[in-house]
C-alpha cells in the first residue's frame, strides 16, 4: 500500500524515471494504493522506456499490467 508506493517513488525519483523495472513496480504500488490514473500513466512510460531498451519481455510484462490498471484493478505477479 501506502510504504510500498513511498518507496517505489523514492526509487524511481533517485533513478530519474528512467528505469523500466522500477518504474513497473513503482505502477504496481500505485495501483495497489487505489491510484489507478497513475498507475496507467507510470506503465505507459516504463512502456516506452522499454521499447527504447529493446526489453520486449519487459513490454509484454508491462502491457497485461497496464490492462489491468485500465480497469481498475492492481495487479499481482503469477506464481512462477
Amino acid at each position: 500500500g501506502s510504504a510500498a508506493k513511498r518507496i517505489a517513488t523514492d526509487l524511481a525519483e533517485r533513478t530519474d524515471y528512467a528505469d523500466p523495472w522500477v518504474l513497473k513496480t513503482l505502477a504496481a504500488a500505485l495501483a495497489e494504493a487505489g491510484d489507478a490514473q497513475e498507475a496507467v500513466r507510470t506503465v505507459d512510460v516504463a512502456l516506452q522506456r522499454a521499447v527504447e531498451r529493446g526489453a520486449a519481455e519487459l513490454r509484454r510484462e508491462l502491457a497485461i499490467q497496464r490492462e489491468h490498471y485500465v480497469q481498475g484493478a492492481a495487479y499481482r505477479e503469477p506464481d512462477r
